[in-house]
């Protein structure tokens, strides 16, 4: 370590080689170092994984295979609903004007389907003549 004089005379004083301070680093290194070069630990983690792909190959082996081919469910079948009876028609279900205008319905719907819409006294006469013309 240097001294200090007051004359300032620097000849006089004894340089000692000193390293300059090294900064600490921004980032600190981690608390655990995983040593690879460690033959025990390769043993062990080589342990493991030769563990998981032996569980692997005998779960592909004897895995849970189905014994027959799988079927489509079969979809249920709707049922029909059941039709609840009238046990108390209106009072319009037995009144004599609607029932004498579902009377007249009855008679106009049987006219109907015994009228003849297509009207054959209307058609053309059949022109379907035999026809020759010869030279005399």
């Amino acid at each position: 370590m240097p001294t200090l004089n007051n004359d300032q005379n620097f000849e006089t004083i004894i340089s000692s080689p000193q390293k300059a301070p090294t900064p600490e680093p921004a980032v600190s290194k981690p608390a655990f170092k995983l040593d690879l070069k460690n033959k025990k630990l390769r043993l062990i983690g080589g342990g493991i994984l030769g563990f998981f792909v032996l569980l692997i190959v005998l779960a592909a082996v004897f895995g849970k295979r189905p014994t027959a081919p799988l079927l489509p469910r079969p979809t249920p079948i709707p049922s029909p609903t059941p039709t609840q009876m009238i046990t108390n028609p209106s009072a319009y279900a037995i009144d004599s004007a609607v029932l004498q205008i579902e009377n007249t319905l009855l008679d106009v719907e049987k006219d109907l389907a015994n009228t003849d819409l297509r009207e054959t006294e209307l058609n053309p006469p059949v022109l379907d003549l035999d026809v020759n013309f010869t030279n005399k």
